[in-house]
């Protein structure tokens, strides 16, 4: 495949999110793959992840140099929730994967060495994020895909691998029907399930109704809540999502 690619993921500051373009070009020089576009040292290991996970998974990569850029350039980016992006990128300029809803579907998830989509740190608040940079469908780990679905009119694709990912976006199953876990397997596309985000769930439109109990999984924040409601105190969170100071 020729020309530049680009697919949709998301950059978060604290609980504030920017939408960030995944550009892969690929060239004639000695084959590689180099990140631009002011990544932190997780995210610039990312094409270390990228070249395990895709030949773990039996996906061909280029034997070009693929250049990856993080657009905006100037917006620093950090950890590894660009990892499924970038390796769509990297697989689409290879030839592997179809481009056609590569931008307007944002991708969170880390990738493990043998494939495998892991959830991020900041996973709800990224979607989120998406929901209100205008984006209707993000693609998030199978193991997050419930978390994310939480959010109301956003269409969620999880997926347990990187050729899971790949099977979605060759058009190979279909993003409207939601899937059970057999069905997926019997598919080979591991256990990717697909919500379309009409249920009740957390509507970030609608500020009044969020409220406290909605903090899952943070059992520090959990007990700084506890002690502030029984007290009355004010709280202030500070850091990424995911740790509390």
């Amino acid at each position: 495949m020729s020309g530049v690619v680009q697919v949709a993921a998301m950059a978060l500051l604290g609980t504030d999110g920017t939408p960030v373009t995944v550009e892969a070009g690929s060239a004639r020089r000695l084959p590689g793959i180099a990140i631009v576009g002011l990544p932190d040292a997780a995210l610039g290991e990312a094409k270390q992840r990228v070249r395990h996970a895709a030949a773990a998974q039996g996906l061909q990569l280029s034997d070009r140099f693929i250049l990856v850029n993080l657009q905006p350039a100037e917006l620093p980016k950090h950890g590894s929730g660009f990892d499924l992006a970038i390796a769509l990128a990297v697989l689409a300029v290879s030839g592997v994967v179809r481009s056609e809803r590569l931008s307007n579907t944002v991708h969170i998830g880390e990738l493990g060495l043998d494939g495998t989509v892991r959830r991020p740190r900041g996973l709800l608040a990224a979607v989120i994020a998406a929901k209100t940079a205008g984006f209707s469908a993000v693609m998030v780990p199978a193991e997050g895909a419930a978390e994310a679905s939480l959010v109301n009119g956003m269409t969620v694709i999880g997926v347990a691998t990187l050729s899971a990912a790949v099977t979605w976006h060759r058009g190979e199953i279909d993003d409207a029907t939601p899937l059970s876990p057999g069905e997926a397997t019997a598919l080979q596309i591991e256990a990717t399930h697909v919500h379309d985000g009409q249920t009740n769930g957390l509507n970030h439109d609608d500020r009044r109704a969020v409220d406290m109990s909605e903090v899952i999984g943070q059992q520090v924040a959990i007990e700084a809540l506890t002690i502030a409601a029984a007290g009355r105190h004010h709280v202030h969170f500070v850091g990424p999502p995911g740790v509390v100071t």
